[in-house]
């Protein structure tokens, strides 16, 4: 049965953001039911009924959030809450439950507030308060309703804070008046006028502000989410690209390795056994990292694979490639490319370096000097007409050929200097007995043993050794 896949609208998104936000608020609602009902035992004062049973609902609410998302993300199973979200009442519950705590939750620590702010001065006190030692000690409690009004903004933007802000002010307001007529006959009106006229413009500033940054906010975390997304699913197909498993051609080891950088990287390699027994090898730099970069390397693949099986010489090969890229590319990015075609039986080699940091061809023990592969062309997709030129060399037994990116010798340390060509040597060297697979490896480890940052630029390495016998390399 194929996969379907369900895309949500932006709404959507928003709402099932992460719930930090609500366990942080949780927290404190807690705290706050604790030190309220700590005060009265320790001072022997009486707690009213309705403060009671609201402090009794909002514990049984967090109880029940803490809950839910233990369940949610414990022991929930996603067969499981698929089948609770294909019933109709309780599916449409369950993809607006954030928002549905979230109200609960405004409106209960609202209560929560507005009782505890009534408790501090009680009704039933022997000792006659006046309004001005209550709005006093009152005033103490204030700042959580500013704190009240800046959660609803988080979590509902303008319009929840706008709301918040009038219910905040609503509810100071009738602390106020409420505790202004503890000593007196009726409702002080008065009192709770000059409290919203006060405090209520203020709550609306905040709620307005914090609404628009919360909202700016949410916009870029789905812009980003939509992002790593498709740089996901680019990472993907840029793996495709890559060859799966190495060719084996007989007399040869074959060694590649390569780390990103970013989620998308730059760097490309390519091994090729056609049918006539040659063998192909491309090592590339693709300027631009990102997907711009992967759009140019599958074009760089596709064309060069069909150069390349038409049997084409390595400069023919690059001059097809520069003119599809030079044709696209953009003015400011560029291919460095090395590839080279060896004749399998004889160890002769043919290559291009349009721009490619030279690879080392290191001799047989005691066989002479180390070479490096260079023919001074230009990097592909700067100008269409470009012409490339072809060297030879040989790979004679017991020689091998290390090819590299310009994120290895480049590599930087916090001293800010370079690995250099130096190190990539003797790193190869170090380890010129083991397989080529061993040396790669060794060659990036040593970059990271010189202290280089691995996000620096992508970094890759592909080791082709021949053989002295034909048994495999320890």
């Amino acid at each position: 049965m194929p996969r379907t896949v369900r895309y949500r609208s932006p709404r959507e998104q928003v709402t099932s953001t992460s719930e930090d936000s609500d366990i942080v608020v949780a927290l404190f609602r807690t705290c706050a039911i604790i030190a309220f009902y700590s005060v009265p035992i320790v001072t022997h004062q009486r707690v009213s009924t309705l403060t009671q049973a609201v402090a009794l609902v909002a514990s049984l609410f967090t109880l029940g959030l803490f809950v839910a998302i233990l369940v949610t993300t414990r022991f929930g199973s996603q067969r499981l809450r698929a089948a609770w979200g294909s019933r109709r009442v309780v599916g449409s519950l369950l993809r607006r439950r954030v928002a549905l705590q979230r109200v609960a939750a405004l409106a209960l620590d609202a209560a929560l507030l507005t009782c505890i702010a009534r408790d501090i001065y009680p009704p039933w006190s022997l000792q006659v308060v006046e309004a001005p030692s209550f709005v006093a000690g009152s005033d103490r409690l204030l700042p959580a309703f500013y704190l009240l009004t800046a959660v609803g903004a988080l979590w509902f933007h303008r319009s929840g804070g706008l709301v918040t802000a009038l219910i905040a002010a609503a509810c100071w307001a009738h602390v106020a008046g409420s505790g202004s007529a503890f000593g007196a006959q009726s409702f002080a009106w008065a009192e709770a006028q000059r409290v919203a006229w006060t405090h209520g413009p203020v709550l609306l500033l905040q709620g307005f502000v914090i609404g628009c940054v919360a909202q700016a906010r949410d916009a870029e975390h789905v812009t980003a989410s939509r992002l790593q997304q498709e740089l996901v699913v680019a990472r993907r197909l840029q793996q495709a690209m890559l060859p799966d498993e190495l060719p084996v051609a007989e007399g040869y080891d074959v060694g590649v390795r390569l780390r990103t950088a970013e989620a998308v990287g730059g760097d490309y390699h390519d091994l090729l056994l056609l049918d006539d027994g040659r063998l192909v090898i491309c090592v590339a730099d693709i300027s631009g990292k990102s997907v711009n970069g992967f759009v140019y390397l599958s074009l760089l693949r596709s064309h060069l694979h069909v150069a390349a099986a038409a049997g084409l010489p390595p400069a023919e090969v690059a001059g097809r490639v520069n003119a599809v890229l030079a044709a696209v590319m953009h003015p400011e990015s560029f291919v460095s490319m090395f590839l080279a075609v060896i004749e399998v039986p004889t160890g002769t080699v043919r290559y291009v370096n349009c721009g490619h940091p030279p690879p080392l061809l290191l001799p047989p023990a005691g066989g002479g000097e180390m070479a490096q592969l260079h023919t001074g062309d230009i990097v592909l997709g700067v100008l269409e007409a470009a012409s490339f030129r072809e060297g030879t060399t040989a790979l004679p037994p017991g020689a091998m050929l290390v090819c590299f990116t310009d994120g290895v010798p480049e590599a930087r340390n916090a001293r800010w200097r370079e690995f250099g060509t130096d190190r990539v040597v003797s790193a190869v060297r170090g380890a010129a007995d083991n397989s080529a697979q061993a040396i790669a490896d060794r060659v990036l480890a040593a970059t990271d043993e010189f202290g280089a940052d691995p996000k620096w630029d992508d970094a890759t390495v592909l080791v082709l050794k021949r053989l002295v016998r034909s048994e495999p390399p320890r």
